[in-house]
């Protein structure tokens, strides 16, 4: 496994490609950051990296699959995949090797950002960057990332045209990170039903992330399109799905995880996290609660307290 991961560090960087593709995603960020207009960080008076982790999956939406897109479809085009399938590892082995080489290179393409956090951090004359809630949006961004890679390799593995994985890769990634966003806008949906819609895609659960609370069901709301795709790969290779047992577990774990929600708050104030006090009182609260102005823009400005309120307290909200 370790040596399929290798081979694909060696094929990527073995040519100038792979440097070109990192150094304009590089490229791209410092000028949207720091020199264009509307979206530098210099003008906002505030230390925040929030238009980075905004615009940064688009960008990675076009970058992964630019990497994926020769994973299996060039082997397939160069006959070396038959290669690979007589040597003595498992297809799973390959799939895995080939998924954990284009993941790493994703990282190291995402690594340098964090100098970006560093010279904000720098340039602070107040408080300085909150560093929780950062690392939280770098963990959410390369989960992020991690799915878009699933995706891409899986696209590779179904067909031996180049252009056709890459096109395929993006359009899905697309529809995964704003297609439910979209359907949910629809008119026939906006009855209370469009929030459970956004919860199916792929930028509900990165926000929540983005904000440095770490949640275990967006954590395994990743883990399980990952598997999803990789398990198509595995169907793909080798005409046969033997763990759907796997996929089962990952629904029955989601599915739970909304029963038993726990989370870790990395936000420097830990804005989104309720206080002992205000839980106790919030139980203790036996009829309907008339809200004012004030109190729905807390709930607009923090999701989870809006959902925790209108689980307890039967709000009938309609954002």
């Amino acid at each position: 496994m370790w040596a399929i991961c290798k081979k694909e560090w060696a094929h990527y960087f073995g040519s100038l490609s792979g440097y070109l593709i990192i150094s304009c995603y590089l490229l791209v960020n410092g000028l949207l950051l720091f020199v264009l207009p509307n979206f530098n960080v210099l003008d906002f008076g505030y230390t925040s990296l929030q238009v980075y982790f905004d615009f940064a999956p688009w960008i990675l939406i076009l970058l992964i699959p630019a990497i994926t897109m020769r994973s299996f479809s060039e082997e397939y085009k160069q006959g070396t995949y038959e290669i690979l399938k007589s040597l003595p590892i498992s297809t799973r082995s390959i799939l895995i090797g080939k998924y954990l080489g284009v993941v790493s290179i994703t990282i190291l393409a995402i690594l340098p950002t964090f100098f970006y956090a560093i010279v904000l951090n720098y340039l602070s004359a107040i408080g300085g960057i909150d560093w929780g809630a950062t690392i939280g949006a770098y963990i959410g961004l390369i989960a992020l990332a991690a799915v878009y890679v699933a995706v891409g390799v899986y696209m590779s593995t179904a067909t031996k045209h180049i252009m056709i994985a890459l096109l395929g890769s993006i359009l899905i990634s697309i529809f995964l990170y704003k297609g439910f966003d979209w359907i949910a806008d629809l008119q026939f949906f906006q009855n209370g039903y469009d929030f459970y819609i956004r919860q199916l895609g792929l930028a509900a659960h990165y926000q929540n992330l983005n904000k440095g609370a770490i949640r275990l069901e967006d954590i395994l709301y990743f883990v399980t399109i990952i598997l999803l795709f990789g398990l198509g790969a595995i169907e793909q290779l080798s005409s046969k799905f033997k763990y759907s047992w796997v996929f089962l577990i990952m629904l029955l774990l989601n599915f739970s995880s909304h029963w038993y929600p726990l989370q870790m708050d990395l936000t420097k104030d830990q804005r989104y996290t309720i206080s002992e006090q205000s839980t106790l009182l919030i139980q203790e609260v036996k009829q309907p609660v008339k809200m004012h102005l004030l109190c729905y823009l807390c709930l607009l400005r923090f999701p989870n307290y809006h959902i925790y309120l209108k689980d307890k307290l039967k709000l009938k909200t309609g954002f």
